[in-house]
């Protein structure tokens, strides 16, 4: 199921319009960002081999980057708004 989340949040960033990127904030925030921390923690822990160790943590920062990135759509949304 993770990966299919991240699949999605991949495509809905390929649509790059505005709804698309609501979607995608709604996505981060009621489906990945409340549970993944949790989730690749424990791909941490539980790895028997670098390889996982690694995925999960390039993983975590990938989710931090992209919602990042969401994060500066939405206050450059919110400054166009007032502008309006």
């Amino acid at each position: 199921h993770f990966g299919q989340l991240l699949l999605a949040a991949s495509w809905l960033e390929d649509q790059s319009q505005e709804d698309e990127a609501q979607a995608q904030i709604a996505l981060f925030d009621e489906f990945l960002l409340p549970w993944c921390g949790r989730f690749l923690g424990k791909v941490e822990a539980h790895a028997t081999t670098g390889f996982y160790r690694t995925l999960a943590l390039m993983t975590r920062d990938a989710i931090q980057a992209m919602r990042d990135e969401l994060a500066e759509y939405e206050q450059d949304d919110e400054a166009g708004d007032e502008d309006a």
